[in-house]
């Protein structure tokens, strides 16, 4: 165990065997020698990708190689755990201890951020019964959350006062308070972000703050602990910070910043994953994550499987490269270094495999087959290939934080998606006006099956605003931010 780590550990207390928190959160520094590398990956299917398995296989090789590496993920949500995606732990060798604690709930960051989310509500929603404010209730905004998938929760209704409320509930991976957790930089810019926040208007429309609403000591003996890092093993023994769970299909899609800030802090690699493929979370990464926390990516990994490539390009060599290209491209338009690991399964056809990574490099793709699921064999070369690919090249981003909404949402379309154009709903026309006062960043939440086609239109039904966060948020045609059940759950199976 290097000095790093041992110095990490010495600030932190054990939770639970091979869990432990942060006491506090070291100032933030410049680590030069420091190599942050993004995770990523194509649209995900039910064959697997791997991407989380693979960088808690790479942090292990990169350690076995004597390479200082710490990991990131996001702690996995409850909902879909028991719904129908299962864990976030890893699979095989490349796995992280205590999983099932970590799938359920781990030391309770998501319980805090949900209570914090809901006493903000029940605090607002008071103030109305007990006209402490004179709030036109026609103007309030903050939705309720909950970290389960429950469908019925998408629209509700209720009364206060005789007066009709319509509302919904979010998965707390996709709340306000998620989003700003996760981007926030300590407790002094969580505390300044909340509380200029606004929440409703009074019926002379004056604007409500919630520092208006005089919780923040509240909020402060709620929240504060929660916000120093998580820090979790492998099965080898080698950390990884496991804290904030934005989703990225619907939120920006990586681990807290606070914990990336830790990692560069402590280690000379750094792997950081973003959600879903790289249309969502690479693109949030780089437009969003990079910029608001001044992160400098050197280089991303696409971890794709050959079943998954397969099912994508229905079996057809050349539709599965150019859908390949049309992910790595993502990168390139970013001016970012990419390298692509094909995780190798026992299952695999061996000749259709190897005759498409011949095929690839033949048309100028190079793709290196990883076996880190089952064991680190192969790991000095897999090690020595992703840091000869490391390169410090200036971001290209997608859009200026100046730019009107719409040429925001245009560029992305366009630019990630390969979309032809965008079609607003009436109720999207109707938002623009009001959203483009603020020059924020743009989190498209998007159906994360695809990349759009494209000779497809991206349709924009409902824009949301993320005031805590600093997020526009425009919500596609066929988007919930409250996710359902299938079938057969997967609590029901109790696997």
């Amino acid at each position: 165990m290097n000095k790093n780590i041992k110095k990490l550990l010495k600030n932190s207390y054990r939770y639970n065997d091979w869990i432990f928190k942060m006491k506090e959160i070291s100032q933030i520094k410049e680590n030069k020698k420091n190599n942050l590398i993004v995770m990523t990956s194509i649209n995900p299917t039910t064959y697997g990708e791997g991407k989380t398995t693979t960088l808690i296989g790479l942090v292990d090789a990169f350690n076995r190689e004597k390479k200082s590496a710490i990991g990131c993920l996001r702690q996995p949500s409850i909902g879909p755990y028991l719904g129908m995606k299962g864990g976030a732990t890893g699979g095989g060798s490349c796995s992280i201890k205590n999983d099932k604690i970590i799938n359920l709930g781990l030391t309770g960051d998501f319980e805090k951020i949900m209570l914090l989310n809901n006493l903000i509500i029940s605090i607002i929603e008071n103030d109305y019964f007990q006209n402490n404010f004179d709030i036109d209730p026609k103007t309030i905004k903050w939705r309720r959350c909950i970290d389960l998938n429950d469908r019925s929760l998408r629209k509700i209704e209720y009364k206060i006062n005789n007066t009709k409320i319509e509302s919904s509930f979010t998965i707390t991976s996709a709340s306000d308070i998620m989003a700003l957790f996760s981007l926030c930089k300590n407790w002094d810019d969580f505390k300044q972000k909340l509380e200029s926040t606004p929440v409703c208007k009074t019926k002379k429309e004056k604007i409500i703050y919630i520092k208006d609403l005089n919780i923040i000591d509240s909020v402060k003996d709620i929240i504060f602990n929660s916000l120093n890092p998580n820090i979790v093993f492998t099965l080898k023994g080698n950390p990884i910070f496991m804290h904030g769970g934005p989703f990225a299909n619907i939120a920006h899609g990586t681990n807290s910043l606070i914990s990336t800030y830790e990692a560069i802090n402590n280690s000379e690699y750094t792997f950081v994953e973003s959600g879903f493929g790289s249309d969502l979370g690479l693109e949030k990464f780089i437009n969003i994550v990079t910029r608001v926390g001044n992160l400098k990516p050197k280089l991303a990994v696409y971890s794709i499987s050959f079943k998954s490539l397969k099912h994508h390009g229905n079996n057809d060599f050349k539709k599965m490269l150019d859908y390949l290209n049309s992910h790595v491209n993502i990168a390139k338009n970013f001016n970012l270094n990419y390298v692509i690991l094909m995780n190798k399964f026992d299952d695999d056809n061996e000749i259709e495999l190897n005759n498409f990574i011949s095929f690839a490099k033949d048309n100028s793709i190079e793709i290196v087959i990883s076996n880190l699921y089952n064991d680190l064999d192969d790991s000095k070369f897999i090690v020595n290939y992703i840091i000869s690919k490391i390169n410090e090249n200036e971001l290209s981003f997608s859009y200026k934080l100046e730019d009107k909404l719409e040429t925001k949402i245009e560029n992305i379309a366009k630019k990630i998606y390969n979309a032809k154009s965008v079609q607003y709903s009436k109720r999207a026309i109707d938002l623009l006006k009001e959203a483009n006062k603020y020059k924020y960043y743009v989190c498209i939440a998007k159906d994360h099956k695809e990349i759009i086609p494209s000779n497809r239109i991206l349709k924009i039904n409902d824009i949301y605003i993320n005031h805590s966060a600093n997020l526009i948020v425009p919500i596609c045609d066929n988007i919930f931010l409250m996710p359902g059940l299938p079938k057969i759950p997967r609590a029901r199976k109790g696997e």
